[in-house]
């Protein structure tokens, strides 16, 4: 601590505060009227400054990066960067933001990869690698992450919706429906109000979603992305099951929906998907009909040209496969029968 000194009447010190990572010093210079005074304020000086780069690690470095997004990101988001810092970055999180290379971060993604998932990984490696480059300009190493893998998942026929719909109290019923036919994800679906249903035209409009704040509470907000800001055709069936009312349609939180659905499926004794997946059944049916991918993504909210909605949405359907298999085997076997 800089020993204060008496100069032209007033007690003044320098504050050394550190060095950024091209060795620029930085200082901040206190004054007061007595000597105790500015013995605080030197105190103070060093309680309010950021970490310096001299000795900010990688753990401090991905709290300030968080820190600082924290009122422009997603309370989703957030919440997600926050788990990763609690859990990702065991053996790395002390070493010297100003001293970390490619070695061993690349190390890290090894190690961290061996009992992580591919999307996993590359999760963690994003927000590592956004913390650090918020502080310093020259870091641009070349990490090798691991490869993903094609996810195959089960798209769900009319008949396991038909099955789960059955059994389901009619405020599940409407939300297993808004997912499988209007495409809407859990949060729209518990934000939605009758004021955003056009009985007239038959559509509704999805324009904010219940989410999950850091504390473990939950408010509506902005929804998604901005594509997610969208006017949906609604059938017929599903606005009668709707009816009229004020507030919330579906007066749940996305998690109870999980919970009661995931439940609800057991049950019915059926092939085990999730809620989520009624999306998959949603983009698949669209597909099957020959509606154009574009109109696809604009329903479901994807953004435009989705690489999401092309590799995973947009399976062929169990049911529809069979069909067209069927077709196929017909055609061979009635018109090529001659020849063999």
């Amino acid at each position: 601590m800089p020993e204060p000194k008496k100069i032209n009447g007033k007690w003044t010190a320098t504050v050394y505060l550190g060095k950024d990572f091209n060795d620029k010093r930085f200082y901040k210079r206190v004054s007061a009227d007595s000597k105790r005074e500015c013995e605080h304020l030197i105190a103070k000086a060093y309680d309010e400054a950021p970490p310096s780069m001299e000795d900010m690690n990688i753990g401090e470095c991905i709290d300030m990066y968080i820190d600082a997004k924290r009122n422009v990101l997603s309370p989703y988001t957030v919440r997600g960067y926050e788990k990763l810092r609690k859990n990702a970055y065991a053996g790395i999180e002390t070493v010297s933001v100003r001293k970390i290379d490619q070695v061993t971060l690349q190390a890290w993604v090894s190690r961290y990869s061996a009992k992580h998932a591919p999307k996993s990984v590359k999760n963690a490696y994003g927000l590592l690698r956004s913390a650090i480059t918020m502080f310093r300009d020259d870091f641009s190493p070349k990490i090798t992450l691991p490869q993903s893998k094609q996810e195959k998942r089960y798209v769900p026929t009319i008949n396991d919706i038909e099955a789960v719909l059955e059994i389901s109290r009619p405020k599940m019923r409407i939300a297993i429906m808004l997912a499988a036919f209007c495409s809407l994800r859990r949060g729209e679906i518990c934000a939605l109000e009758y004021e955003d249903v056009d009985y007239a035209n038959g559509t509704i409009i999805v324009n904010k979603a219940t989410v999950k704040n850091t504390d473990g509470t939950y408010s509506v907000q902005q929804p998604k992305t901005p594509s997610s800001n969208r006017i949906v055709p609604v059938p017929k069936f599903l606005l009668k099951e709707i009816g009229y009312g004020e507030g919330r349609i579906v007066d749940m939180v996305p998690h109870s929906i999980t919970v009661i659905f995931d439940r609800t499926v057991a049950d019915a004794g059926i092939h085990d998907f999730r809620f989520h997946d009624l999306r998959h059944y949603f983009a698949s049916a669209l597909h099957a009909q020959g509606i154009p991918d574009a109109y696809v993504e604009s329903l479901g909210g994807w953004v435009p040209g989705s690489s999401v909605m092309k590799r995973v949405y947009r399976n062929v359907m169990s049911d529809e496969q069979k069909k067209n298999n069927e077709k196929i085997l017909y055609f061979f076997e009635n018109n090529l029968r001659k020849s063999v």
